[in-house]
């Protein structure tokens, strides 16, 4: 019982900390695309089911409190975040930390620079670690006693920590090597490695099967599943990225030594120096397939988005190399760079100031927005969440032989909007993209000029109104 207090507090504490920090800007290119799709009603997606239906869950739980789709894209990751440190902490008590001991993993844990940037954006990273926290649970009890109905609850916590994010297929590599050192024990490294081979097979015939049941299950569910298109996913640039030298430093640096300092480095330093060097050697070979991964997968740096489960043996080894001091000293310096990449990321500011231009242009009266440009969809995601909009970024590939039709429909949404008294507004991100996208999208401007008076509008906002006629 004491335990799972202990493991609720922490989780509590962390996800309280990730709140008073949460972003009011969009990570890259993913997130607003995944709470577009979810207000377009398409919930699926090839190797992550779940993060979406979460996402729509929150929001609806919280909906009633006055959260936005990006509020609730925010707290899953706030809250995926806290249900990871919380099983971190359940497992090292498990591992036979002490309550103090389990609670300086949490802290060194929360100060991981990418562990705590990613608790405060839309983002799939966060979540995740929802999902991998019962495989650390799991993991801990299977060190704790070897035994293949042990292996076999691990491999169903893998299977379970797959569906929110395909980079836990990677997560064995990870965890089996710390069964080689905890708990504290006579028993040698080789032992240790004896009464695994029986509980790891068992795990990973579970989940074996549970890959080879995913499609059916994506099917039987709705939400989609494709086993093959992760590993496709990976492989599909891999040969180009691999032949870049460059990457293979700049990987190291930004998915590792950046995101992951200071404690990256001290495992760095505990290969060559101080009692732990075997559990730090291993630590440093289970980073191998990650960093693969990422030197064949990512066209641009992630900030050590897929190593965040990295943190939980991180702060393990810290714990044993470093003094209570040097514990200190590393939390507050991780948590420095932490606090900087939010501060250096984070611009709310772009979000307000396109709010107040839409509300400037549409003088009092309530928009409909007519929008082409990312940017423009972020902003009004995080700052407009109320505004009805109609996001025009594949309206040009619509066949010349239905444009009639859509046209027709379009008009007649937008007819319906005026009438309710809204002003209808088209920002130059759709224009944009009408003018660049072809078969259809030069041919939409000329027939809504047909079909409105189309004005520019004031305000300071970067588009056009549409009048009636």
């Amino acid at each position: 019982m004491a335990r799972a207090f202990d493991a609720m507090l922490a989780g509590a504490c962390t996800f309280g900390v990730a709140h008073v920090l949460r972003q009011q800007t969009f990570y890259k290119g993913d997130g607003h695309v995944y709470l577009q799709s979810i207000l377009e009603g398409n919930l699926q997606h090839p190797h992550h089911l779940v993060y979406k239906p979460l996402v729509l869950g929150v929001h609806r739980l919280s909906a009633p409190l006055g959260a936005s789709l990006y509020d609730a894209g925010v707290l899953a990751s706030a809250l995926g975040t806290a249900v990871g440190i919380a099983c971190a902490v359940l497992a090292s008590r498990i591992l036979g930390l002490t309550r103090g001991g389990a609670f300086a993993v949490a802290g060194l844990m929360l100060s991981v620079p990418a562990l705590l940037f990613f608790a405060t954006v839309v983002e799939l990273h966060g979540v995740f670690l929802a999902f991998a926290g019962p495989a650390l649970v799991a993991f801990a009890h299977l060190a704790r006693a070897p035994g293949v109905r042990r292996g076999l609850v691990f491999g169903a916590s893998l299977a379970l920590a797959y569906v929110g994010h395909a980079s836990a297929a990677l997560l064995p590599a990870l965890l089996l090597p710390l069964a080689l050192y905890y708990p504290a024990g006579p028993a040698t490294p080789a032992a240790r490695l004896r009464a695994l081979i029986a509980p790891t097979a068992a795990a990973g015939a579970v989940f074996a099967l549970f890959l080879a049941v995913l499609p059916a299950l994506g099917a039987w569910t709705g939400l989609g599943a494709d086993t093959s298109s992760a590993a496709a996913y990976v492989v599909r640039d891999a040969d180009t990225y691999a032949r870049d030298a460059r990457r293979w430093v700049t990987t190291l640096a930004y998915e590792w030594l950046l995101p992951y300092a200071p404690l990256g480095l001290v495992a760095l330093a505990a290969c060559f120096v101080g009692p732990c060097r075997g559990q730090a050697r291993w630590l440093c070979a289970a980073v191998v397939p990650y960093y693969l991964v990422c030197v064949f997968l990512l066209p641009s740096p992630e900030f050590g988005a897929y190593l965040t489960p990295f943190a939980w043996p991180l702060a393990l080894l810290a714990r044993r190399v470093l003094p209570r001091a040097g514990l200190a000293t590393a939390a507050c310096a991780g948590l420095a760079l932490g606090l900087a990449a939010i501060a250096w990321h984070d611009r709310p500011g772009a979000a307000r100031d396109f709010a107040a231009s839409v509300r400037a242009a549409a003088g009092g009266r309530a928009p409909f927005l007519l929008l082409g440009d990312h940017d423009e969809l972020k902003a009004k995601l995080i700052a407009l969440p109320d505004v009805p909009h109609l996001l025009l970024l594949h309206a040009g590939t619509v066949p010349q032989a239905m444009l009639d039709d859509a046209l027709d429909r379009l008009e007649e949404l937008l007819r319906a909007q005026q009438t309710e008294g809204r002003a209808v507004l088209l920002s130059d991100g759709a224009v944009r993209v009408l003018e660049q996208v072809a078969p259809s999208g030069p041919l939409v401007l000329p027939a809504l000029r047909a079909r409105f008076a189309v004005e520019r509008a004031g305000g300071g906002f970067a588009g056009f109104e549409l009048r009636a006629r």
